[in-house]
């Protein structure tokens, strides 16, 4: 693929001291063969008001600053014992690479002298990259040969102008997105090349890092789409612009206390529970009905064993008798394992242990090819999507084939539709162990195979809402894939049954047909998994 050797990309920064995934993401554009880098210093926020503020104004300024410091230290001193990519680093900028230095600009309306002007032209700028939208972004994307492209908030109608994770924590949002937006040389408008969301942490420094480092593999993306000149291939919209204001404001000391009220209050609940014994287990239960109106029915339980819970279930009918296969997670190794039960009548009746890893397993997803059963279960854990063999159904496994290595993938699920198998799974492509918000696709003519064709719009969903796989149903020659929505502090709340309405190499379309709540289950707290044999349903749930 061919690239212009001298495509030089113009960084705008408000400091040379930045956070890790900042630097990250400048040091592979330095050290990417197809770049050159340059740099426009630009004033910092807090400097970009234009404005004297008045005494009264400059004291709760500086309350507002103490209180936001002390919030980021403890957090930072939490998040590091887990995490290092808490790191601030210093850049050094040389003359050649500096373009210009507007540090110095307090005016609210933006004037760039003759000699700026003309150093922007002979720079030759191909594109402009901004880390978030500011009074130059406009101004500045019409010295640049493909405009500017920047990170910005997930909604552009709606967006909130505190640090990107901040009001989503404190709302309790099951998600936090960001858009990738293009602002096009001689166009007056936002083009939107991406739009993302991810589960939402628990506090604002490890929601706001995460953010960051999910930014960098989709900035990177549309570059090198733009490079490439592949960018129209991809579907994007046009919003139009409007005024633009500061962003990543610091939080009023009144949001800072609500915030803080929140944190303690869930602190304190998780160790009462803790204390009180209120832990929440997963279960498995299964009813006789077809999967269209199973939250109708009477549910009939498998137990859990001691310090053990079930998830994850599907069901099999083999030679006149159902089975239900599922992930039985032990407290005690703390990883999961595949176990079987035979479900008759209301009774399930425990088979035990059919397949065990020295790591963690589970969603034992199952298919048939050339009379034979196989399984695909989730082997995130040790880096890779295999496939299992059935050699006495359900008792006795083989590994069969490993589709995928170096890969951190999870619910992963084979099927065949006109002709060809297709692989869906949740694959995290910065390697982290967040899978719930991309699905990926790949095709191939035979399920066995090692290669594996990536479908052209791979991730064809970045959402955690509707990204993460949990299960395949069947109607009347039709398919349907389940798919769990997360919530703030819950992992699988709920989930929706979607048919697949289109399915190519370069296409993707499903429509959501029904939604699971919980609710169906008394004291239910969570859904996220349906699977059925049509005339026995299975899910989960957590009370």
């Amino acid at each position: 693929m061919e690239t212009n050797k001298e495509f030089r990309v113009c960084i705008l920064i408000e400091a040379t001291t930045i956070p890790q995934a900042t630097f990250d993401l400048i040091n592979w554009l330095k050290h990417h063969s197809d770049f050159k880098v340059n740099y426009i210093l630009i004033p910092s926020k807090s400097r970009n008001l234009g404005m004297k503020p008045s005494f009264f104004k400059k004291f709760i300024n500086s309350l507002n600053n103490i209180g936001w410091r002390i919030i980021q230290y403890f957090e930072t001193f939490h998040y590091k014992k887990f995490h290092s990519d808490h790191l601030m680093h210093s850049i050094n900028i040389s003359h050649k690479e500096l373009i210009l230095d507007l540090r110095e600009c307090f005016s609210s309306k933006i004037e760039l002298s003759a000699s700026n002007l003309s150093r922007l032209k002979e720079s030759k700028i191909d594109l402009i990259l901004a880390f978030n939208l500011n009074q130059y972004t406009n101004l500045l994307k019409k010295f640049s040969k493909l405009g500017l492209i920047a990170f910005d908030h997930y909604d552009q109608k709606n967006k909130s102008f505190r640090p990107i994770g901040f009001e989503e924590v404190v709302s309790k949002q099951g998600k936090t997105g960001f858009s990738v937006i293009r602002l096009p040389r001689d166009v007056e408008g936002i083009e939107i090349l991406f739009q993302g969301a991810f589960p939402t942490h628990n506090y604002f420094l490890a929601n706001h890092l995460n953010i960051l480092r999910r930014r960098n593999f989709y900035i990177k993306k549309y570059i090198l789409f733009m490079i490439n000149k592949n960018l129209n291939n991809h579907q994007t919209e046009f919003t139009e612009i409007e005024t633009i204001a500061n962003l990543d404001l610091i939080p009023t000391l009144k949001e800072q206390i609500t915030y803080i009220f929140l944190l303690f209050r869930n602190r304190f609940t998780s160790i009462k529970n803790k204390l009180l014994s209120k832990g929440k287990f997963w279960k498995v239960g299964f009813v006789y009905s077809d999967w269209e109106n199973f939250y109708k029915s009477e549910v009939h339980e498998i137990e859990n064993l001691n310090n053990c819970y079930l998830a994850d279930p599907f069901v099999m009918r083999v030679e006149g008798k159902n089975y239900c296969l599922a992930e039985e997670y032990s407290y005690d190794t703390s990883k999961g394992s595949i176990v079987a039960y035979e479900l008759k009548d209301n009774k399930s009746s425990r088979i035990g242990r059919v397949i065990e890893e020295s790591f963690h397993m589970s969603f034992p997803y199952l298919f048939e090819f050339k009379d034979k059963i196989f399984m695909v279960p989730e082997t995130s854990d040790n880096y890779d999507i295999r496939i299992y063999e059935s050699l006495e159904f359900p008792n006795r496994w083989k590994l069969n084939q490993v589709v995928m290595t170096d890969v951190f993938a999870v619910d992963s699920m084979i099927f065949r539709q006109k002709n060809k198998w297709w692989l869906f799974t949740n694959i995290n492509p910065d390697g982290a162990s967040d899978a719930c918000s991309e699905l990926y696709i790949f095709s191939s003519d035979d399920p066995l195979s090692k290669n594996w064709e990536p479908h052209l719009h791979n991730p064809v969903i970045v959402n955690s809402d509707l990204a993460r796989n949990g299960g395949i149903l069947y109607k009347n020659n039709k398919i349907f894939r389940v798919s769990q929505k997360q919530s703030f502090g819950r992992y699988g709340a709920e989930f929706s049954i979607n048919e697949i309405i289109k399915l190519t190499n370069n296409e993707f379309i499903e429509k959501k047909v029904k939604h699971i709540k919980p609710d169906f289950i008394s004291n239910g707290l969570a859904t996220h998994h349906c699977h059925s044999n049509s005339s026995i349903t299975v899910f989960d749930y957590l009370t």
